[in-house]
């Protein structure tokens, strides 16, 4: 499948900048008429809902009124006592961290005609927004393209020779976009999987990307990561984000790995599995298995 990259992994935060200097509220008779908007920036168009972990656009419509070419945009700011404020492509989003009410407030500053001068003034307007429970994310689960291999077989998921462990991302229009938490370890020896301390990465899936990005390497077993963008399918099979599990150069004999994706420390997905007869070039032999939260999803089938 072809996709568009997004920008990477981390998201910039966006906070409000008071105004540059303090200026008189306007009188209600000459304020712009103003109306605050938000739109899921993932949701059908048209479509009024908005998502908690979602990025809701932020704007300001003055209407066609006299008052309104007063206005100097450049003075629009916006503000909320619920976290959530942020820049993303230079425009202003809220991100709703949980589902419920939200207060956003526009200020801006206008020039009117008193008498003969000419003065600025300030204006203001809010709108409480209401933001829904997002769904879980989905999962799929196949062979990639890294640098080890041989012939992995599973009870559910994928058979076959592969080299590499895949783990996709599938998002709907109101899935959950909140950060995803990958832990994974790899051990040498004969126990059927490991024991040991968990490498932990985070996926901010609503960030700016580019090539993939290694996310650590444990047991010189490598996880790597990158972004997909949006693409609005109506089917809820939005590949956003790919975690590849590979890249064993110098894991000989035996061992075994285990690899979870968490979201808001509910397990999404857990992949247990063996390695026997590692090779430097050949790669390794592998039995595993998938237990996942959500049913896999499969495309193509």
């Amino acid at each position: 499948m072809r996709r568009a990259l997004a920008v990477a992994f981390l998201t910039i935060g966006w906070c409000a900048v008071p105004a540059r200097a303090q200026v008189p509220p306007c009188d209600a008779a000459v304020t712009a008429p103003a109306t605050l908007t938000a739109v899921d920036r993932f949701a059908a168009f048209g479509d009024p809902t908005l998502v908690a972990t979602h990025s809701a656009l932020l704007a300001l419509d003055f209407g066609e009124g006299a008052a309104s070419g007063s206005v100097d945009r450049e003075s629009i700011r916006f503000s909320s006592a619920t976290p959530g404020l942020r820049e993303e492509d230079g425009k202003p989003v809220f991100v709703a961290t949980g589902p419920g009410p939200a207060e956003i407030r526009a200020d801006w500053e206008q020039e009117v005609l008193v008498g003969e001068e000419i003065r600025r003034c300030s204006g203001s307007a809010a709108t409480t927004f209401t933001f829904v429970a997002p769904r879980p994310l989905r999962l799929s689960v196949s062979g990639g393209v890294a640098d080890f291999g041989g012939y992995v077989r599973t009870r559910r998921g994928f058979t076959g020779q592969i080299v590499s462990l895949s783990i996709d991302v599938i998002a709907g229009r109101r899935s959950d976009f909140g950060d995803v938490t990958v832990r994974w370890r790899v051990r040498r020896g004969r126990a059927a999987h490991p024991a040991g301390p968990f490498r932990v990465a985070v996926v901010r899936l609503l960030g700016i990307g580019g090539a993939p990005r290694l996310l650590g390497t444990a047991a010189r077993l490598r996880l790597s990561g990158e972004l997909f963008a949006f693409a609005s399918r109506a089917d809820d099979r939005n590949d956003i984000a790919r975690i590849v599990l590979g890249n064993l150069p110098r894991f000989r004999g035996r061992g075994g790995y285990e690899v979870q994706v968490l979201q808001r420390g509910a397990r999404l997905l857990r992949v247990r599995g063996t390695l026997r007869s590692c090779h430097k070039r050949q790669g390794c032999m592998s039995d595993g298995r998938i237990e996942s939260a959500e049913p896999l999803v499969t495309f193509g089938r």
